[in-house]
């Protein structure tokens, strides 16, 4: 693969929520290339791969997780060749305790319900008495279904 077909991938994979480092592993360049392409790229493009990060996360909360799961991914996908290398246990065990940090925060019941406020204010005025009612008891039933275990949000 050429320059042409990896930063597009390094790019993304950054975007995404990777480490640069992480990005540069999976897109197969240093991490030194990585940074030089990066400045690059910025240079040319007048914004900054932090910049189009926080829009992407704005635009999907899970983004982050989702790297994480993409990394370990790869790590299991190539740990034969991997093994040979004396971090690849250490990396496999912080890849895993990542996903499963991310995987509690993001579907911990406050933080949900934190997320569906502003949902619920906008949607109260629109209904009349007896569709409140219902939207009120078919809510704790979700919410105590979810403190439950019952639902699984990711």
């Amino acid at each position: 693969m050429k320059k042409a077909e990896k930063l597009p991938r390094l790019k993304e994979l950054y975007i995404k929520g990777h480490t640069l480092t992480k990005a540069s592993e999976l897109a197969g360049i240093s991490r030194n290339t990585a940074k030089k392409w990066q400045l690059a790229d910025e240079e040319a493009t007048g914004e900054t791969w932090d910049r189009l990060r926080d829009k992407q996360v704005g635009r999907n909360p899970t983004a982050p997780l989702e790297s994480a799961r993409e990394y370990l991914q790869c790590l299991l996908d190539n740990q034969r060749k991997l093994r040979e290398d004396a971090g690849f246990a250490d990396r496999l065990w912080k890849a895993c305790s990542v996903v499963e940090k991310l995987e509690a925060r993001l579907s911990d019941p406050e933080r949900i319900l934190g997320a569906l406020r502003p949902f619920a204010s906008w949607l109260t005025p629109r209904l009349d008495d007896a569709e409140l009612s219902r939207y009120r008891e078919l809510f704790a039933a979700f919410m105590a279904d979810l403190r439950s275990g019952k639902v699984e949000v990711l």
